[in-house]
């Protein structure tokens, strides 16, 4: 779930950003601030559908993977990841994590403690984890992007640092890149995004077929 987890990271930028007031990127901002806007804006947002690419570099044996997939966010820890080899989903009390190679679901309860990497407890996770510096700014393409850097308050961390490209007049997240401590790197951008439709609540459950092995974890 850590890949994951960032993933949802890349999102939560995304949700601050969209509809935000343009004048508040004309003004002096801190990574503070920006980090401040993003936790009020994960607030107003009720559901997300986006789809993104995955760039992964396995530095161990040089090779390159590429994956995309679609990502949906509903109230409270309801949410869907879904790619061509996995599918996570939680309907807010319960996790299934698909494995289309394996043919087998895991379920386990969603943990009131917030073990998992579950959408909207993410940024609080990284707020209390990682340090935020504003680094300047750069042109991704013909877009001016705040550059944030997230640097992890331990030195053990799996992911010791990461970088956010955010657009600087719409507040949209234009990419998410980080190098873990086996110096694989991978980057997610993220598009085709969608605020506060309305999603059936079908999408936030698995439904098992016939033949899949299951694993219930739950107690």
């Amino acid at each position: 779930m850590k890949k994951t987890g960032l993933l949802f990271l890349g999102v939560i930028f995304i949700m601050a950003g969209i509809n935000t007031n343009p004048v508040f990127a004309k003004k002096k901002i801190s990574a503070e601030k920006i980090l401040k806007k993003v936790r009020e804006r994960v607030q107003s947002i009720n559901t997300l559908q986006a789809s993104f690419k995955e760039t992964f570099h396995w530095t161990m044996i040089d090779e390159v993977q590429k994956f995309s997939g679609e990502l949906y966010i509903g109230e409270g820890d309801k949410f869907r990841l879904q790619t061509a080899g996995q599918i996570i989903v939680s309907d807010g009390k319960t996790l299934w994590t698909y494995d289309a190679g394996k043919n087998q679901v895991l379920i386990d309860n969603v943990s009131p403690s917030g073990d998992e990497l579950l959408p909207r407890r993410l940024l609080l996770k990284f707020e209390k984890d990682y340090h935020p510096t504003l680094i300047g700014k750069k042109v991704i393409g013909t877009t001016m992007c705040y550059v944030l850097d997230l640097t992890s308050k331990t030195e053990d961390a799996f992911i010791p640092k990461m970088t956010v490209w955010i657009d600087s007049k719409n507040w949209l997240t234009k990419k998410l890149s980080y190098e873990d401590i086996n110096q694989n790197k991978t980057t997610y951008e993220l598009g085709s995004i969608k605020i506060n439709k309305k999603l059936p609540e079908e999408i936030f459950r698995f439904k098992i077929k016939p033949g899949v092995q299951v694993i219930d974890m739950r107690n």
